[in-house]
């Protein structure tokens, strides 16, 4: 299983070499998406991910710095369908995201675009639910409510953490998580590596909080990056290393790994 860090960057104005939240995994013949912010189908391509594999899409928020790169790469892989002439592999791309309606407002963006948006692949978009959200012949993926964003008046979640399966490796993406105890229901098995966010919580704060809860990944790397990190990636690397492990780092964008 590869993964390729698309963006590394909580919701900061622009930053030299820093982009929004967006990862990307390979595993056998599929590709999927982990939210989908600014550049991330831009960075993908040209770091060498086959968008035409692309399975499936999963949001955590629909916070701008998390989706804002997503019609780009519908429209990019449309785009590589056509200048090479092939299909993509799997019809429909699954789409899971929290408020529905905001997907509506991106197909709207598509369709206004040339040619209304028709291709030879569909996209099957609907709101994620608590629970095994996602399963096919490669990947199962697990969605939990995190309490990032108060749940709409009748009470539906809009914000979720993720745990997938795939390879036999078991990972958690926290996505933005009010504190690590929003993470405890994903941690009821193993897990190899957890992807944490740092845009609302310190390093030592993170560290402090898993230890706390009885949450031991075997890996944590350190993403959704806010200010205070990326003034100090030594510092705060060298502060993770101290607290949890080698086994902790801190990710840089297009960075890759291979699990």
């Amino acid at each position: 299983m590869k993964f390729t860090f698309l963006g590394t960057c909580a919701g900061t104005e622009p930053l030299p070499g820093a982009h929004h939240t967006s990862f990307a995994v390979e595993s056998g013949e599929s590709l999927y998406f982990f939210d989908a912010g600014e550049n991330c189908s831009y960075t993908a391509h040209l770091a060498g991910v086959d968008l035409l594999k692309l399975r499936a899409v999963f949001i955590s928020h629909t916070h701008m710095d998390h989706i804002g790169g997503l019609a780009n790469l519908f429209w990019t892989v449309r785009k590589l369908e056509w200048v090479k002439k092939t299909r993509n592999a799997f019809d429909p791309v699954t789409l899971k995201i929290p408020i529905l309606d905001t997907f509506e407002g991106v197909w709207k963006l598509l369709r206004n675009s040339e040619g209304n948006f028709e291709n030879s692949y569909t996209i099957s978009a609907s709101r994620t639910e608590e629970g095994l959200c996602y399963e096919d012949d490669t990947i199962a993926v697990t969605a939990v409510p995190n309490r990032h964003l108060a749940p709409l008046p009748d009470g539906t979640p809009i914000s979720y953490s993720y745990r997938f399966t795939a390879e036999g490796k078991t990972v958690v993406f926290s996505g933005d998580v009010k504190d690590m105890t929003d993470l405890c229901p994903l941690f009821d098995v193993p897990v190899d590596l957890l992807l944490i966010e740092t845009g609302h919580h310190t390093v030592e704060k993170v560290c402090n909080q898993l230890s706390e809860n009885g949450l031991h990944p075997k890996m944590l790397y350190f993403l959704h990056n806010g200010r205070a990190l990326l003034d100090d990636m030594e510092g705060s690397e060298a502060t993770a290393k101290r607290l949890f492990g080698e086994k902790a780092h801190i990710l840089r964008d297009a960075e890759t790994l291979e699990l």
